[in-house]
């Protein structure tokens, strides 16, 4: 009698555990099904895609978002699909999409400027959410991703660094730097970006020209681009340099996620000098306008020259050139020491229809 009531328990027992993974199979398959009606309800078209970005965007199940990189990205020579493509990523932190993942499979170049701006954009997605992003770094170009790794791409994810590297690659990345707007470490990380610099250059630079310019960026910066507060935008700047050997051709980069300057510019104490054509001029003619007042919305004139101080360290080489992506509108100074002149040999204003969501410079000179 004791043994067919200890059997009876057993089954009693095993049909309890199989009503309870029934009832669990059927809660778990409410929950896929509500997931789907989600995701179907999340369709990518509330992204605001163009004919540029139309088919970059793969959405799954789970309403987790997928962006396809194309084959470069670069805002010199293609920068029209470059901002449309890093708009994607800005109204995924701005809108609360979830990424699943960046696909680098088609990338095959990226410049200097365009993997800062794609850095920052993975920074400030890390800060957010907390680095979930998936790196299938098996199927990327090796120069994009010997590149990405020297910038720290992966520690932004957490993930190891591949161990294969190609040789014979002409172009070194410094990795990048990050910083809160008022840091206190401010002139620290610019002296140590020069100091990095000269290592994989191997040369001395004309250093006071590149402080003065990075810290008149930093400055800038703490005093303007964050004013109001933006759904997606941190209060951070990003920084970092690379160097061509095969054409001895130095880039340092600076970017802010800030307010851009066409729009600080009606705060500047030299705004009743341009306020009767401000309000027709677009992006780029407003950023020349910043450029060629020569003074700084502060008003101090122990400030120095403002603006100006970003053109010195271009001036001061062989060949040198100054650009200013901010918001929609690109201004541009090219200088030639061959010309024996202070002012710049080429002057270019353009305006794009996407935004780089906030101001890139870009000093680019021939050591």
């Amino acid at each position: 009698m004791k043994g067919y009531f200890r059997d009876s328990g057993k089954r009693r027992s095993n049909s309890g555990r199989r009503h309870r993974r029934r009832e669990w199979l059927l809660r778990r398959s409410r929950k896929l099904v509500c997931r789907r009606r989600n995701a179907h309800n999340r369709s990518p078209k509330t992204l605001d895609t163009g004919p540029l970005t139309s088919g970059s965007v793969v959405t799954g199940y789970d309403g987790r978002v997928t962006i396809r990189l194309p084959e470069r990205l670069d805002f010199e020579s293609c920068y029209e699909v470059t901002a449309a493509h890093f708009s994607l990523i800005g109204q995924c932190l701005k809108k609360g999409f979830r990424i699943r993942s960046l696909d680098f499979s088609s990338l095959k170049q990226i410049s200097p400027s365009a993997a800062l701006v794609l850095v920052s954009l993975v920074d400030i997605w890390n800060v957010k959410v907390g680095g979930r992003l998936r790196a299938a770094h098996r199927t990327w170009h090796p120069e994009v991703k010997a590149l990405l790794c020297q910038m720290g791409y992966f520690e932004l994810l957490g993930l190891p660094r591949p161990l294969e590297v190609p040789k014979g690659l002409t172009t070194n990345f410094l990795e990048f730097v990050r910083a809160q707007v008022g840091s206190s470490q401010s002139g620290a990380l610019a002296k140590k970006l020069r100091i990095d610099l000269e290592r994989i250059i191997g040369q001395r630079l004309k250093r006071q020209f590149l402080f003065e310019g990075l810290s008149e960026a930093i400055t800038n910066v703490g005093q303007h681009a964050y004013k109001t507060s933006k759904a997606g935008h941190r209060p951070y700047w990003w920084m970092s340099g690379s160097y061509d050997r095969a054409k001895r051709k130095l880039t340092v980069m600076f970017y802010d996620r800030g307010e851009g300057i066409p729009n600080t510019l009606p705060n500047s104490a030299f705004f009743e000098l341009i306020r009767a054509y401000f309000y027709s001029w677009k992006d780029s003619e407003k950023i020349r306008a910043a450029m060629e007042i020569g003074k700084t919305s502060t008003g101090k004139q122990e400030r120095g020259k403002g603006l100006q101080n970003f053109v010195e360290f271009a001036r001061a080489h062989r060949t040198g050139k100054l650009s200013i992506y901010s918001l929609r509108g690109l201004h541009k100074m090219t200088w030639n020491n061959e010309d024996k002149s202070d002012d710049p040999s080429d002057t270019e204003t353009i305006d794009y229809k996407h935004s780089i969501c906030g101001t890139l410079i870009e000093w680019t000179v021939t050591i």
